[in-house]
């Protein structure tokens, strides 16, 4: 506890406080620094911005604002297994995101471990996104895709998988 003769003697130099951040204001789960064509939304609960496809929405769009809660405040009171296997499941997403929007591995896989890197291109694989067919490069099987995105994505006015 301060003693108040000890704060009377603070002093605050207001010129230098900004409100304003240059640093990034996300604070999705995934803890990657995604670029900006990943889109944010805020949290109802924490106010915390995080990353739509991390939470399952391709777009702005299939979102209800007022009622978006983050998977922070959803899980806060959940075991911590339940929450490393719901933030495979985000990274999963951001990559099948970047996938779509690039027709190819996104250098958005870089931001994982080597574990998590290895574990989320045999999920892909095992999905068949990947066609194998070209022995000189990886080339994105279009309708595996298509199908992986609509199995993990939401694209209601709802925040749960079905």
């Amino acid at each position: 506890m301060i003693k108040p003769k000890t704060w009377q003697f603070l002093e605050i130099d207001w010129g230098n406080i900004s409100i304003l951040s240059s640093e990034d204001d996300t604070y999705c789960p995934c803890k990657w620094r995604l670029p900006d064509k990943y889109e944010t939304i805020k949290c109802t609960k924490c106010f915390g911005k995080v990353h739509l496809a991390c939470h399952g929405y391709i777009s702005i769009e299939a979102v209800d604002k007022t009622k978006f809660s983050c998977y922070t405040c959803v899980y806060s009171r959940t075991n911590q297994n339940k929450l490393n296997k719901m933030n495979m499941l985000m990274k999963m997403r951001a990559i099948l995101y970047g996938i779509r929007l690039e027709k190819s591995i996104p250098c958005e896989i870089q931001l994982a471990t080597k574990n998590e890197a290895a574990y989320i291109l045999e999920q892909l694989d095992s999905l068949g996104v990947f066609d194998w067919s070209s022995s000189s490069f990886i080339k994105i099987n279009d309708k595996s895709l298509s199908s992986a995105i609509l199995a993990t994505f939401n694209f209601e006015d709802s925040r749960y998988l079905k």
